[in-house]
């Protein structure tokens, strides 16, 4: 998923001042949209160009879907962005050069020729099976004993589950274990509607700041999260842990809803075994 902001003075400064996360208007680019609005309806058609031409480079690319932000007050503007989306669609790599604005921090679409893999020292691979491989393994070998709905036990475990409901004790399911293994091992933050399995066992509400189920925002830096530098970007933390047991290719390959706010706070066991989180049939 995508994002494309319809840029005008209010959302570019909002940008800047820090209250969209990630999100930056390089100082040429900032410049350039306050003369553009300087004509508020000469602005506002450049906006949405620029927009369509945005959201189009990120369709090219092979995004299945983009969130458009910086519109609050009706659909209309929305619309005009997707016309014009769908006049040049085809044309989308003629606009790659509109976006560089001099960043030497320039992201480019390569083809799929393979990266030599990065050779660690001795230390820095037994410090990484410690840290990614084997936790993964064991989490992964955890999760296809307890929740996997085809498994063996898979009845037992959803007799319980609706007995722990019925009962209203499924908060103390969640209290006395669930609580005390998740959020060690994994800064569970009690969504409720547990993604972990789609990103190798790495919570990615905790684990990423624009809590992206759907693969990577595409704003890491040499792997390394955009918001939090000092961080590696959970999505390329997944893709090492799948490529060494080699189902890299699994990465991103079904779509995940949405997290079900309405299950905050409750027992994401208790709501998998009963199919009331994102998983259910």
């Amino acid at each position: 998923m995508g994002s494309v902001y319809l840029l005008s003075p209010r959302s570019a400064r909002a940008m800047n001042r820090g209250r969209v996360p990630g999100a930056h208007v390089p100082d040429k680019l900032f410049d350039q949209v306050i003369k553009e609005w300087s004509q508020p309806r000469s602005g506002l058609k450049i906006a949405i160009d620029r927009a369509a031409k945005l959201g189009v480079i990120l369709k090219g690319l092979g995004y299945k879907g983009i969130h458009i932000g910086g519109i609050h007050r009706s659909f209309t503007t929305v619309g005009a962005i997707l016309d014009r989306m769908e006049e040049i669609e085809d044309s989308w790599e003629d606009f790659l050069g509109e976006f560089n604005m001099g960043n030497s921090r320039t992201y480019y679409y390569l083809s799929n020729d393979p990266v030599p893999e990065e050779k660690l020292p001795l230390p820095g691979r037994i410090k990484e099976n410690f840290t990614e491989h084997y936790p993964h393994a064991l989490l992964k070998t955890a999760h296809n004993l307890f929740f996997d709905k085809t498994a063996r036990l898979a009845k037992v475990y959803r007799k319980l589950a609706g007995f722990l409901e019925k009962t209203n004790k499924a908060w103390l399911l969640k209290r006395m274990l669930e609580d005390p293994l998740k959020k060690p091992l994994l800064s569970c933050q009690g969504c409720g509607d547990c993604a972990i399995q789609h990103t190798a066992f790495l919570c990615p509400e905790s684990g990423c700041p624009k809590y992206t189920r759907n693969g990577a925002c595409g704003g890491s830096y040499h792997g390394f999260c955009e918001v939090h530098p000092e961080r590696k970007c959970v999505w390329v933390r997944a893709h090492k842990r799948l490529k060494h047991c080699g189902m890299a290719h699994t990465l991103g390959k079904a779509f995940v809803p949405p997290r079900m706010w309405e299950l905050n706070q409750t027992s994401s066991w208790v709501n998998f075994h009963l199919g009331k989180d994102h998983q259910k049939p």
